[in-house]
């Protein structure tokens, strides 16, 4: 069982069959009850969140300079990373920003709701990526996701109907769909809504429960 189709071929390189695997991606992730996070209107904030531990892969160098140019359009936009790990490699790109908060720390599961509130984009500028469990926390909030084309987030975010998909490295073409979704609300609003609804229809633990019980049972030759 793997979250996403593009482990499929590296699997059958390694040797097995792609029927003897089965995709089941992650399903909504929330604090609460999945159903208690209705889809919420756009935030009068400009908030824009990382979220997650830092890692070499998360695109950090990549964010820093893209928010640089968003501020000229925005002066008003923040940018949050939350979670834990080193920003020392970083420590130049930090320097002088303005409008940033940072939370370097683990943050608790009571904690993650209001690291994601007032959040008006989630950004996941990394540089390579299995499956990301941010998109799944956003989406089961409506709120619109900006992620870079790597691993299997494309499986995750259709671009300009459930969120914003840029290449990866490009931090002037980060910072255009940041500013485009800033200066179009109703856009941002309609991408985080339909994001939660495709989770909610594909995604939701009911169903991913019953995927998880045929893969297994298929894997003991019975029938579901």
């Amino acid at each position: 069982v793997v979250l996403s189709q593009v482990f499929v071929p590296d699997l059958a390189r390694r040797g097995c069959p792609p029927d003897r695997v089965d995709v089941i991606p992650m399903g909504m992730l929330t604090s609460g009850e999945p159903e208690a996070a209705a889809p919420r209107s756009f935030p009068g904030t400009k908030r824009l969140l990382f979220f997650g531990r830092i890692q070499p892969y998360k695109g950090i160098e990549i964010l820093l300079p893209a928010f640089r140019q968003v501020l000229p359009a925005h002066r008003d936009a923040e940018l949050w990373l939350v979670g834990e790990g080193s920003l020392k490699p970083y420590r130049s790109l930090l320097e002088g920003l303005p409008n940033l908060h940072i939370v370097n720390r683990w943050v608790d599961a009571e904690e993650i709701d209001r690291c994601f509130q007032q959040t008006a984009l989630v950004l996941l500028p990394y540089t390579s990526a299995s499956q990301s469990g941010v998109i799944a926390a956003a989406a089961v909030r409506g709120i619109p996701v900006i992620a870079t084309r790597v691993g299997g987030i494309p499986e995750q975010i259709q671009d300009g109907e459930s969120g914003r998909l840029v290449n990866p490295g490009a931090a002037d073409e980060l910072a255009r769909a940041i500013i485009d979704l800033l200066d179009d609300s109703a856009a941002a609003e309609r991408m985080g809504q339909n994001l939660a609804q495709v989770y909610r229809r594909r995604y939701n633990w009911d169903l991913i429960g019953e995927k998880v019980l045929a893969s297994c049972l298929a894997g003991q030759g019975k029938n579901p």
